[in-house]
């Protein structure tokens, strides 16, 4: 009787001590000459990463094989190896530096001469192919729009620019940004000196304070507008604002955001990812596959969720984390 019962005690114990679920389909540990990375972008079959001080590379996004990975860096004709920005658009793959802007096509590198030296914070396309460029200097900075021959500078207030943050609305030639605790909507077209400026946000005091703070905003398919600040996300459908009251972002250092086909918002902090979805959280930290706990980049594409960390990066399937 007493051994019946010892093994009973002892399966008791092993079954508390199995690990969670991972949702991780597949995880490598960076190179040592990777360091940190900024910025994720997923286009043509590729995996896109912006580096902190190791320029740019190119990963297969089925196998993230850094031995056959292609880099760029200033050896290459690249502006800086600092990457603030990537997005890839249009078969071309823009890249934002604190230099100024490369674009690559192909294996060949071609830098903006007029932006040389230009400190970019993002850098994003619109659908029609104009290119939107956040200069962060703060006595010069400002918005700057390129169709593809000439470019035009638009200012806010007193032309300075503090925090700043962009997003290219969903099916929508029309711009987001956030300043000084107020959301920006550019919505004619991006044309120069005609361009209308847009205010969006409400103007209530307590939710203006609370906007001062915000880290990034992203747009999902349907059109809403999502702001993640520093203890919070918010939404807005275009008619009014609410709160998601995340206690999960409390004190959490956040690095970015970004939101799947099926409405799910993935928030990356340095102690793992928050998935939210209609009032619902799921944390996602080295229990249940990360690498690491200090997420520094996230994407969604085609099913996947690409994470970067300090460790290495990292593929979940969309399925396994949103089913389960």
């Amino acid at each position: 009787m007493k051994r019946v019962v010892s093994l009973i005690i002892l399966s008791f114990i092993i079954t508390l001590s199995l690990p969670m679920m991972s949702f991780a389909r597949l995880k490598v540990k960076n190179p040592s000459y990777v360091g940190s990375i900024q910025s994720l972008d997923v286009g043509d079959g590729a995996l896109w990463v912006g580096t902190q001080k190791a320029g740019v590379i190119r990963l297969d996004k089925s196998t993230l094989d850094f031995s056959k990975a292609k880099r760029f860096t200033t050896c290459d004709d690249l502006l800086s190896n600092s990457i603030t920005g990537i997005e890839v658009a249009h078969g071309k793959t823009f890249i934002a530096s604190e230099a100024g802007l490369s674009v690559i096509e192909g294996d060949k590198i071609t830098n903006y001469k007029k932006m040389k030296g230009a400190n970019l914070t993002n850098c994003i396309v619109s659908s029609n192919g104009k290119i939107v460029m956040i200069v962060g200097n703060n006595k010069s900075g400002g918005v700057i729009v390129y169709d593809g021959q000439k470019y035009t500078r638009i200012f806010f207030y007193d032309d300075e620019l503090s925090k700043i943050a962009a997003t290219l609305v969903s099916n929508k030639d029309s711009f987001l940004i956030d300043i000084n605790a107020n959301i920006y909507k550019i919505s004619n077209g991006f044309i120069g000196s005609k361009t209308e400026w847009e205010i969006i946000t409400p103007s209530d005091d307590l939710f203006v304070d609370l906007l001062f703070a915000i880290e990034k905003i992203v747009v999902d398919e349907r059109g809403v507008l999502w702001i993640v600040t520093e203890g919070d996300m918010y939404y807005y459908d275009g008619k009014r604002y609410a709160k998601t009251k995340l206690k999960e972002l409390n004190n959490a250092n956040i690095s970015d955001v970004t939101t799947s086909v099926s409405g799910f918002k993935y928030i990356t902090t340095s102690s793992g990812v928050v998935a939210y979805i209609n009032g619902r959280t799921k944390k996602i930290d080295i229990e249940s596959g990360l690498l690491d706990n200090d997420v520094t980049a996230v994407i969604s594409n085609e099913g996947e969720l690409f994470l970067s960390t300090g460790t290495g990066i990292e593929t979940m399937t969309l399925p396994s984390i949103e089913n389960e």
